[in-house]
């Protein structure tokens, strides 16, 4: 009985002294208009970390872009806009990063919204052999310019978004709709609208 109690009692300490999962992101700068190998341009995100409690396991940092801070923005196919850097082996209870890390977006991928707006950039670092999220950077913010978005009424059915053939019947097999006999305009899908980027 008391070898069982002494046991139990060392269980609990050892599970005590173990270290929570934690990180610290330092060193956090935004570099712009990076060339990368292939010509395209990148926006970079540069930092150092240190990371506790993730002995034996890889972690990796991820970079969001939000508008506005704390709201994901979006990549042009509707998809959250994260980028994944480099994975890291943790050999020690604390391992820090040595030298600059970075993770980086291409400008090109980066679907800004019409006229000039600030997005903000953080990192996140996650377990990789568990898939938890360990902790987050501070935001950086950094400013970007879209195009205009502007509507005009669609020529074929006049802003209506009625099939011009059928006038919006939708009858049997027509040609002129969207899809045969759905009776919307085959040009803006029954929007009504037609828009460019100017």
């Amino acid at each position: 009985m008391k070898m069982k109690f002494v046991f139990c009692l060392l269980s609990v300490l050892v599970a005590n002294c173990s270290i929570a999962q934690h990180v610290t992101f330092s060193n956090l700068c935004l570099e712009h208009n990076v060339p990368g190998d292939d010509g395209r341009k990148m926006l970079q995100f540069h930092y150092s970390m240190e990371v506790s409690g993730c002995a034996g396991h890889k972690v990796c940092a991820y970079m969001f872009v939000d508008i506005p801070a704390g709201t994901g923005h979006k990549f042009s196919n509707g998809s959250p806009m994260i980028a994944k850097g480099n994975s890291m082996m943790c050999t020690w209870e604390t391992t820090c990063s040595s030298g600059d890390w970075w993770v980086a977006l291409y400008n090109d991928s980066l679907n800004p919204l019409s006229g000039t707006r600030t997005y903000y950039t953080r990192l996140g670092l996650k377990d990789e052999n568990t898939g938890q999220w360990i902790g987050w950077s501070d935001f950086l913010p950094f400013d970007n310019t879209g195009k205009e978005f502007v509507t005009i009424d669609c020529p074929s059915c006049n802003g209506s978004g009625f099939c011009s053939m059928c006038q919006g019947l939708g009858t049997p097999n027509c040609m002129g709709c969207n899809y045969p006999g759905s009776g919307k305009c085959w040009q803006c899908n029954g929007l009504g609208w037609l828009g460019a980027s100017m």
